[in-house]
């Protein structure tokens, strides 16, 4: 196996293959996930908020709530689908490289093992 340097081209080639896989796990996950959370969001501020009434502080920041909980939720969702999408591009054959995972203690194509 040998050792190939990290160039500026190979490295866009691998940002690349990142982003559109990240990219298109993440629509399906925004149409799951945010559109149901906000209709029952908006529905729900809907009903505490009514025109021409005055807007209850107990109220208003009582859904807040909700909105951190998405935000948890849709945190959790964003790191498990990007750590998938990475998964797919780092099993990519380029055509003059592929990336692969190696143990630090063994030397790779004659290349110096990393210290850490």
């Amino acid at each position: 196996m040998t050792s190939l340097p990290l160039t500026f081209g190979r490295a866009l080639k691998v940002w690349w293959s990142y982003m559109w896989r990240g990219m298109l796990l993440t629509i399906p996950l925004m149409v799951l996930v945010q559109l149901p959370a906000m209709f029952f969001l908006f529905r729900r501020f809907r009903s505490t908020f009514q025109p021409g009434q005055p807007i209850d502080p107990k109220a208003a920041f009582g859904g807040f709530r909700y909105f951190f909980a998405l935000w948890i939720v849709m945190a959790v969702s964003m790191v498990l689908v990007h750590t998938q999408a990475l998964r797919w591009a780092l099993r990519t054959r380029w055509a003059d490289f592929r990336l692969i995972a190696v143990d630090p203690s063994e030397s790779v194509g004659g290349a110096s093992p990393i210290s850490s």
